[in-house]
């Protein structure tokens, strides 16, 4: 077992390892840690020991006492909270920050007693009846007495499940006021008479992912002493969120974390400013944080593949998944040099392991896949760069903004603009007696917070991948093909990681046939007795009326555009074209220039085309060198025209408005075939 793979396991097993004065400590719940991880340590002491002194956060953790902070004092936010408050101010209307959890209840359900173990859950933790006022512009943490939330009942019995979904998206998306709260807002929805949808929503300025999972199993507790069942008492909370925030500012403040902002610096120095993703519509000035998602569901058994190619590869599942969205966003962007934002839990201390609020950090990995590498190659690239991260992982987000100082643009968001997340929790069900709780998700949250996101979960049935997007930027059916080039990309990885990431297939095998031999199959029945022009005029006569050509300032039907090539044609013959004969046309893209196309073809002769915009040396040449006795131009290129001609025995003709006059007569008719197959077309 590799040191990394060690330290993967560990954390499986809930066993915290750190490093202080050259030796291991390890903090590992009871029955944990058996004889065998035990000898695996003391076998990898020295590269454990080198692995975890890329960080100080073991000994930083411990250097700056956390205890309940002084209530009477202004209570500052900590560094997450005051960024997502400065962005509430930009723009006071936006749920991107809102944080949705659904349950499925099933059985008999007691609303009475529900309703207070919400009250009492918001009372046992400060942060739910927090809001967040400004004074001057300057944030702080207001903490209510009491609890103001309430659990809003809804009847949607008969409900369609799309209907269902939409109606929770709608409850979901409302934004918060984070000046006057509260900001929980818990929905119970009646399907039946003995099943309910249980939605809680949340800002993210009180709570994160992990905070959830403690919020349900603490309400499912709360809510059958309410019902008067026997039930294990909640231990007593040490320490509030705002002491966790007040506490954070002094740690950050005594310059303690200098090595990770030193790595940091090092580590984005010349970053590119922005991934550019192919999308569907430019760019806007603003983010609006409009989303929606696109979920695969990736089977049992290709899961179970990439597990062990993991474990063979001495990495954790999230760097494998993460190492071939790499490869994915290099193959969309043609970028090698990718930037890919992380969450990491942020809860450094025991005591911070049971307090709902917002713990979590965004970490930023940077890595590089230059020289076409193997992916197992690239996965090694990817463990270092992620274990490095993850050591140094306690400088806020917003501080190493501060330090790196990115480009700063509206329109996305800075340092990276792809997020990545893995989490292998399985699906749990809460035991509560007489209710069936299902966690599920069964809605789009119509925000994205970046350009896209993915998120791996575990699922009963293999792992979820949900990519969220931001729809300004792309269409559902982009993402849907980009998630379906994921999967076939992690199947043929689970085959052979031997492969080079250029080699990595984008599509399966049948896809592939039909887009390179079936699509592409451009030979065509056509009679090779029969010309364009004798084509086009057959077309004319078919639909005379539909829209053939235009440019900025006409357009012209078949029947309009035949009849005006019919007479060009004939003038042409009058100036002695006849069939192989080469007619040169210097004009730029209009109407115009493609009517005379289409008559020096009626008339027999050969297109020899000149850019108005080549010297006039090499126009002067091609005339020459062609032969050709005839140049039609545009009016703006006559003194070009006159120029080019000069030196060569070549006679020009005025492509002018009357070129394309409605004119009928005779001369409108079309022309018998002067050229067949075998006479020139171009030159």
């Amino acid at each position: 077992m590799k040191a990394t793979e060690l330290i993967a396991r560990l954390r499986e097993q809930g066993i915290r390892i750190s490093a202080r004065d050259g030796e291991l400590e390890l903090d590992a719940p009871k029955g944990a840690l058996n004889e065998a991880l035990r000898d695996e340590v003391v076998a990898h002491k020295s590269e454990l020991l080198r692995l975890l002194s890329w960080s100080r956060r073991s000994s930083l953790a411990t250097s700056i006492p956390l205890q309940p902070a002084d209530r009477d004092q202004l209570l500052q936010l900590s560094w997450g909270q005051q960024r997502l408050w400065f962005l509430d101010q930009l723009e006071p209307e936006n749920a991107a920050y809102n944080i949705s959890w659904t349950v499925r209840l099933k059985g008999e359900l007691q609303e009475d007693a529900l309703r207070g173990a919400f009250a009492d859950l918001v009372m046992r933790h400060e942060t739910l009846r927090t809001v967040f006022p400004g004074r001057d512009g300057v944030p702080f943490q207001l903490i209510r007495p009491e609890s103001e939330v309430e659990l809003v009942r809804q009847e949607l019995s008969g409900i369609s499940d799309e209907q269902l979904r939409s109606r929770l998206a709608d409850l979901a998306g409302c934004a918060f006021d984070l000046a006057n709260g509260p900001l929980l807002r818990p929905f119970l929805l009646q399907l039946g008479e003995a099943e309910h949808i249980l939605l809680v929503v949340v800002h993210h300025i009180v709570a994160d992912g992990a905070s959830m999972r403690i919020l349900f199993r603490e309400l499912a507790s709360l809510y059958e002493a309410r019902c008067g069942k026997e039930h294990t008492a909640l231990p007593e909370l040490p320490v509030q969120y705002v002491d966790y925030a007040m506490w954070q500012r002094r740690w950050l403040n005594s310059d303690e974390l200098d090595a990770q902002s030193h790595y940091w610096s090092q580590q984005l120095q010349g970053m590119p400013p922005l991934l550019e993703l192919p999308t569907d519509r430019p760019r806007a000035a603003a983010m609006r944080y409009r989303g929606a998602s696109v979920l695969r569901v990736l089977p049992a058994g290709l899961a179970a593949d990439l597990r062990r190619v993991s474990r063979e590869n001495g990495c954790t599942l999230f760097m494998t998944m993460l190492a071939a969205f790499y490869v994915l966003l290099m193959r969309y962007s043609g970028r090698e040099d990718l930037v890919v934002g992380t969450p990491l839990g942020g809860r450094s201390r025991t005591s911070l392991e049971g307090l709902i609020g917002f713990f979590i950090n965004t970490v930023v990995l940077r890595t590089d896949l230059g020289g076409d590498p193997e992916f197992s190659e690239l996965l090694k690239r990817v463990r270092e760069v992620a274990l490095e991260a993850h050591a140094n992982q306690d400088l806020p987000f917003e501080k190493l903004v501060e330090l790196v100082q990115p480009e700063r643009e509206l329109s996305y968001s800075p340092i990276f603009q792809v997020m990545f997340d893995l989490q292998e929790e399985p699906r749990w069900k809460l035991p509560v007696r007489s209710l069936e709780v299902i966690p599920e998700v069964v809605f789009s949250s119509r925000t994205a917070s970046f350009d896209l996101t993915l998120s791996v979960r575990q699922a009963e049935q293999g792992l979820d991948a949900m990519f969220e997007y931001d729809t300004d930027l792309f269409d559902e059916a982009t993402v849907e093909a980009m998630a379906e080039r994921y999967q076939v990309m992690l199947q043929s990885i689970a085959l052979n990681p031997g492969q080079r990431i250029s080699e990595l297939p984008l599509v399966d095998p049948e896809s592939r046939r039909q887009q390179v031999h079936q699509w592409n199959t451009a030979a065509q029945p056509y009679p090779d007795t029969v010309t364009i022009a004798e084509l086009f005029e057959q077309h004319a006569a078919e639909h005379p009326e539909a829209l053939a050509v235009a440019d900025a300032t006409r357009s012209l039907s078949y029947a309009h555009l035949n009849a005006a090539a019919n007479r060009l044609a004939r003038r042409l013959q009058q100036s002695g074209v006849e069939p192989d004969a080469p007619v040169a046309i210097c004009g730029r893209r209009s109407a115009e220039t493609f009517t005379a196309i289409l008559a020096v073809h009626k008339a027999g002769g050969c297109v020899v085309p000149l850019d108005p915009a080549y010297p006039q040396e090499r126009l002067a040449w091609m005339l020459r060198d062609s032969g050709a006795a005839l140049l039609l131009h545009q009016a703006e290129d006559q003194l070009l025209a006159e120029r080019i001609t000069a030196s060569v025995a070549t006679d020009s003709l005025l492509l002018g408005g009357a070129t394309l006059s409605r004119e009928g007569g005779s001369e409108c008719n079309n022309l018998p075939p002067l050229a067949g197959a075998r006479n020139l077309a171009y030159i």
